[in-house]
Order: C-alpha cells, then structure tokens, then sequence
C-alpha cells in the first residue's frame, strides 16, 4: 500500500505542477498584455500633452509678438510728440496739452526710443528666427521697413541728445512726416501679418487636437479589440477551465463515492477471509484470500491513477490500448459475481472473441460494471426468467455494444432525466446514489463514444458506441 500512496503522490506532484506552469504562463501572458496597454495609454498622454504645451507656448509667443509689434505704432507716434515737446520748450514755445517738465519730457522721450529700439531687436530677431515664415529672407518691403525704424530711432536720439542743435526743427519735422507718413500702416501691416499666423496656428493646433483626439480613439479601439478583447477571452477561458476543473473534483467525489465502494468493500472482505482462514490454519485459503486482495488492490490503483489523469490533464486525450471487448466485459461480470441475486439473472454475451477495441480500460470496465449491475439490481422478480443480453455490431466507424434486458425498466416520465445526477428511476427497490448512469455516460463521452437508452417491449436497452481508432476481429480460441 505504500508503494501505491507514493506513486499516487508523485503522479499528483507532477500533474500539480504542470498546471501551476500553465497557470503561471496566463499570469504572464495577461500581465505582459496590461503592461502594453498601460504603455501605449502613457505614450498618447505624453503625446497629447507635449502637443497641447507646445500649443500654449506658440500661443503665447504669438501674443509677445503681437504685443510687441503693436508697440511700435504706439511709440512711434509717442515719440514724434515728445520730441517735439522737448525741442519747443528749448526753444520757448511750450505746447498746452504737454505739462511736463523739460526733464521729464526728456527722460521720457530716452525711455520711449529705448523701448522702441529693443522691440525692433525683438522683432529682427524673430525675422531672422524665421518669424512671419520666413518673410525676411526673401520679403525687401520688410527689410525697407527696419531700415526706416532704424533711421527713425536714429533721429529720434539725435533730437534727444541735441534738442537745441540748428538741425533740429529738420529733425522734428522729418519725426513729424514719418508719424503722419505712411510707416504707421506699414508697423500696423506687421502687427496684422503676427494676428493672421497666429490665428493659422490657433487653427493648425485645434486641427492637431482633433487629429490627437481621433488617434486616442483609434489606439482605445485597437487596444479593446487587440489587448483587452483578448484579455477578456484568456480570463473567460480560463474561468471556464477552473469550472471544469471544479466540476471534474466534484465528479471524482462522486466517482469514488460510487467507484471504489465496491473494490473497497470486497477488499476489506477479502482481509476478514484471510485473517479467518489464518486463525483456523487454512493456509491454502489464506493465500488465495490474500492474492485476490493483492489482485482488487492492483485495480484499485490503476483506477486512481486514471482518475488522477483526467482531473489533473482534462484536454490531454488518454492513451488507449488495445482491449479485447469480450474479455472486458468477462471481467466485469466476474467481479460482481458475488452480487445479491446476481445467480438469478442469465447474461448472454454475444460478442465475437477477439473484438479489439482500443481505448482507455479502467473507463470502459466501469461503463459495463454500471450496465450490468443496473439489470441486476432492477430485474424484475414477477417474471419467471430474467435475462440480460448484451450484442455488439462492429462497422468500419465504430464498435457498438447492447445491453438489453428484460428488468422493471424507466418510467415514461423519468426517461429523459435518467442520465442525471441522483436520478433513480425506482426508489426504494435497490440501495445507490444515482450517480452510476450518470457517470457511466460521462465516461463514454470522455472516451469519445455515446450512451444511450432505449425503451424496449420487455425492459430496456442501453446502446454503447465506441468510435474505432484500431479494431479488428480475429479468430481467437480460448
């Protein structure tokens, strides 16, 4: 029995840990599909807000610009103004609308061409920066128009530093001329010339943002179809593994419960037979005892191990062997030959020896031990005889097997649940669970077959198809 437990272990360590492997690898692959998510989501942020920065800054450089080239209409004239101020109080003649002093007229006149001056910096920068898109490399009216700006402030000193000078009255009504003349439209055509491309990259940049709005949606989109659709397909399938891996562990439950009832109760009788036999000295009968103990503990084994298999590995497909039919089913009626009333039921078997079939044979020896263990416990004692027959019909595709019977049968009414759970169709008649159809056809379909129910004159019929992967029919003496 040691043996057995350590075996059942290790096959349960390894199964554990395939599919803690498997596990692990849908944890990566969904975390590693998240992470892409996340990254390319933190990409198009960065995008959007670098482009809306970038937005505010060309936003507010162009109102600088505006500003500043909006100045120079404004200083100009300030600047013709004080400049003939301070040269008429030099001179005595004082202007009404001015009352300043001759000092302060003067310093404001140095502030003002000052201030004029280091906006045409500003602005021949710019120009020279490729401002007004690039108009001063190749636009001579804007070259002509600083050089006026510069004669302008050139003059415009000279009244400041020699306002008593005899060139000055020519200076003030060279000022006068050019305030009047027609520089003030020509600033005034670059302060509109800042406004228009202003407004075409105010333009431009709620242009980009629609674009970067209709890029965000189609990277979500493409991210819901390509990372989370299937991330969502991945978790739904595994969620679905999980319940058939919890629907399995319920099944084992019930297979135990019902499967290895039997072989547990005959071993444990066979261990009374064999501590009797020892007590009384029958050591011949001991050692039989002991041997088919030995035998049903072998069975037992074998069959946990499938069940490990199944449970552990649900989309592996078992490995077969070739099985003779006839022998199988030999089998099975020996082990439940010492069933209540089993000497009371005759079994025809109408299988050609040498019937192979190949597949998985702890499965397949349940399947016929369910079958006829149901017409021995539900024959039906009012008839004189009662009879179980079971046929095969072998074709190219498959091998089916009918297990017939003359026995109390289903109910009309409780005919289309008969494969559930805890379905009994005569409650009270035999001792069960309900559970042997219901296993029996899941273990038919495992194996890749159908079981199926019948309603016949006499009792039932239960048909077993099994699709032939290696078959053959020999002739075989036994």
């Amino acid at each position: 029995m040691g043996q057995v437990a350590n075996k059942v272990d290790a096959e349960d360590q390894k199964h554990r840990g395939l599919s803690l492997g498997a596990h692990s690898l849908v944890h990566q692959t969904l975390t590693r599909r998240y992470l892409l998510a996340l990254g390319i989501v933190a990409a198009v942020l960065v995008y959007s807000y670098a482009m809306s920065r970038q937005l505010d800054v060309d936003a507010e450089q162009d109102a600088w610009l505006i500003n500043v080239s909006g100045q120079q209409r404004m200083l100009s004239q300030r600047i013709a103004m004080l400049s003939r101020d301070v040269f008429a109080r030099r001179t005595g003649r004082i202007p009404l609308a001015l009352e300043y002093s001759d000092q302060h007229s003067r310093e404001l006149l140095s502030q003002s061409i000052e201030k004029m001056r280091s906006n045409r910096n500003d602005i021949h920068r710019n120009w020279l920066a490729g401002g007004l898109n690039g108009a001063w490399l190749n636009d001579p009216y804007l070259r002509e128009l600083d050089a006026r700006v510069l004669e302008y402030l050139r003059i415009a000193s000279a009244v400041e530093s020699a306002p008593s000078d005899p060139s000055a009255a020519g200076w003030i009504a060279f000022l006068g001329s050019e305030a009047k003349g027609d520089l003030l439209p020509q600033l005034d055509s670059v302060v509109q010339q800042y406004q228009s491309l202003a407004d075409e990259r105010l333009h431009r940049g709620m242009t980009r943002e629609r674009v970067q709005l209709a890029i965000g949606l189609a990277v979500l989109l493409a991210e819901i179809f390509l990372i989370f659709r299937p991330m969502v397909v991945s978790t739904i399938c595994a969620l679905n593994q999980m319940r058939i891996k919890n629907g399995q562990l319920r099944d084992v439950g019930f297979r135990l419960s019902h499967d290895l009832r039997a072989p547990v109760a005959s071993s444990m009788g066979l261990a009374d037979l064999a501590n009797e036999s020892l007590a009384g000295g029958e050591h011949e009968e001991a050692q039989f005892a002991i041997r088919e103990l030995t035998k049903s503990l072998s069975g037992l084994d074998k069959h946990i191990s499938d069940m490990n298999l199944v449970i552990d590995q649900p989309h592996v497909q078992l490995l077969g062997e070739p099985l003779d039919i006839r022998e199988l089913v030999d089998e099975s009626m020996e082990r439940l030959e010492h069933m209540e009333s089993y000497d009371r039921l005759q079994i025809e078997v109408n299988i050609p020896v040498g019937t192979v079939w190949n597949g998985q044979r702890g499965m397949l020896l349940s399947i016929f031990e369910n079958l006829i263990s149901n017409a021995v416990k539900y024959k039906d004692s009012a008839c004189d005889s009662s009879w179980l027959r079971i046929d095969s019909v072998v074709t190219t595709d498959a091998i089916t097997l009918e297990f017939s019977d003359n026995g109390l049968g289903v109910p009309r009414d409780r005919q289309k649940r008969l494969f559930e759970r805890y379905e009994r169709s005569h409650e009270g008649h035999a001792p069960g669970s309900g559970l042997g159809l219901y296993l029996a056809r899941q273990s038919a379909e495992r194996l890749g077959g159908t079981l199926d129910f019948t309603a016949t004159r006499d009792g039932s019929r239960f048909s077993l198809m099994l699709p032939i992967l290696v078959a053959s029919k020999t002739d075989v003496t036994v």
